[in-house]
């Protein structure tokens, strides 16, 4: 298979300068407020060139000018602190899943637009369907993907790319299982964005260094959550800054380590269990993993890992994607695990919250944003997998280098991402190749091992060595099979009483530190 350069995902150091240049005109010039759209979300979680093509999209469809207006928020709680205590008339945040349904149960959320109200703001069809056809061709030539959205031409409302097929209907808004999204499962109140798991970051090369290999090296990989409790690596082990996601995993140790002790209990129960003596349990666990930890980070885990300094990373599975294409540059092999014993499945929406002052157009932004081709942009430079679930996307997947074709198939993996997909995707032949050989140029050897266009980097050779990181290893950390999504389970929103207590939990281990 052809190697293939990472592209916009290793390009974050120019978000920070073009979301500057996409605020700059409302911070030199004041806009009418009706003129604005207040975009709350999370740092570097949107490609920066959708904000300016979506000022182009809202002036083809009301043939009226808009502003984009970007800010950022560190946490969910602070996003809320913001709309609940401030009444901050942002027209679009983009919180969890758990948050949405504390939105909801809050009455701090308005209901989207119906397909008919969406149909309204059309001022000039003609006119528009025109734009949607030279948009898309423009945006080829950007993007280099010979991708032709001849389904999507006609629509109105893009939102059927996340609310019609497998994902969505089976996964997403199944109300018959409390494990998966219930909160919204009509879709009256949010949009999904981008969804993922939480598990583990795995630093191969120093890992290899220090003699884990083979044998050895798979017995951390079948270890779980259990290698974030490891004493053999004090210091080189980072959590999550995140009272939830660092409870999640001391969680399910705590379970899977005390057989019997708290009943015969799934993976839902598990993640939400408020039992005072569980989250007590599970707080003595993090306090005395506490003490072999390298850090509790937020952003900085990802480059400790990269150089070196630590072996493993309890991560997000957009980020870890972000992280092990980052650390192909310097030469370091990453991986990522989901855990056997299970994990926290989530999902990010966009909403419209109470006082926004622009809902036509933070409608707007909403069915924007789940254009096809707006969701392929987002999944390349931000690394996170997107809630759409259209035959574009899997196209997109071919046109990278991921998914084979036909022709290709007998070597490949074969992949049943139906759950997701829908039929288009119960059969998808996946490459095998070695992650890094995917990633960078290269050349084999006499030896058979692999050189990087540099000349100075000589790996090992994924042929023989056990727990090497394959193609097909990446695309799972996006698109999970179907087995390990029935061993995940969602994180729900706690109740007051559970909420105190792992506060409290949480203030005393971060007190000890």
């Amino acid at each position: 298979m052809k190697a293939v350069k990472v592209k916009k995902i290793l390009a974050a150091v120019l978000t920070v300068a073009l979301c500057a240049l996409i605020i700059l005109p409302i911070a030199l010039g004041y806009s009418p407020r009706d003129k604005v759209l207040k975009i709350y979300n999370v740092d570097e979680y949107i490609d920066p060139e959708l904000l300016s093509d979506f000022e182009q999209y809202y002036e083809a469809v009301t043939g009226e000018s808009i502003k984009v207006e970007y800010m950022t928020f560190p946490t969910n709680e602070s996003m809320l602190n913001k709309i609940a205590g401030k009444k901050s008339d942002y027209d679009i945040v983009v919180p969890s899943d758990y948050m949405v349904e504390k939105m909801i149960r809050l009455d701090l959320l308005q209901p989207l637009y119906t397909t008919e109200q969406l149909s309204s703001l059309i001022k000039d069809e003609d006119a528009y369907a025109t734009w949607i056809e030279e948009y898309y061709g423009q945006w080829r030539d950007r993007m280099g993907y010979d991708i032709y959205f001849d389904d999507e031409m006609s629509y109105t409302d893009y939102r059927k790319s996340v609310s019609d097929g497998g994902c969505v209907a089976d996964m997403f808004k199944d109300s018959s299982d409390d494990a998966y999204f219930t909160f919204d499962k009509d879709g009256v109140y949010s949009a999904p964005y981008m969804w993922g798991t939480l598990g583990i970051v795995y630093n191969f090369t120093t890992l290899k260094e220090r003699g884990y290999t083979g044998d050895k090296l798979q017995s951390l990989l079948d270890a779980g959550w259990s290698v974030l409790w490891d004493d053999a690596f004090k210091g080189r082990i980072d959590m999550k800054d995140s009272i939830r996601d660092t409870y999640a995993a001391g969680a399910l140790y705590t379970y899977n380590s005390n057989p019997g002790k708290y009943g015969e209990l799934n993976v839902g129960d598990i993640l939400n269990n408020g039992n005072e003596g569980f989250v007590a349990d599970v707080g003595n666990m993090l306090k005395r993993q506490k003490e072999i930890l390298h850090e509790y980070e937020t952003d900085t885990g990802k480059q400790s890992i990269i150089d070196g300094r630590t072996d493993f990373l309890l991560q997000w599975s957009g980020d870890a994607m972000y992280s092990i294409a980052l650390a192909q540059e310097a030469g370091v092999e990453l991986g990522y695990n989901l855990p056997n014993e299970g994990s926290n499945l989530w999902l990010d929406c966009m909403c419209i919250p109470k006082y926004a002052k622009n809902v036509d157009a933070a409608n707007l932004f909403i069915n924007f944003m789940c254009m096809s081709s707006s969701s392929i942009s987002n999944m390349e430079y931000i690394g996170y997998t997107s809630a759409n679930a259209t035959p574009y996307i899997i196209d997109y997947w071919m046109e990278y280098g991921i998914v084979a074709g036909e022709e290709d198939a007998e070597d490949c993996e074969i992949m049943d991402l139906s759950y997701f997909f829908g039929d288009i995707g119960a059969q998808l032949p996946v490459y095998t190749d070695d992650y890094t050989s995917f990633l960078c140029e290269y050349e084999e050897d006499d030896d058979g091992n692999i050189v990087y266009s540099d000349g100075t980097a000589v790996y090992y050779d994924p042929k023989t060595d056990i727990g090497g990181y394959t193609v097909a290893d990446s695309f799972r950390a996006q698109y999970p099979t179907l087995e390990q999504v029935k061993r995940c389970a969602v994180m729900r929103d706690y109740d007051d009483d559970t909420y105190e207590l792992l506060i409290a939990m949480w203030t005393s281990i971060k007190g000890a530190w």
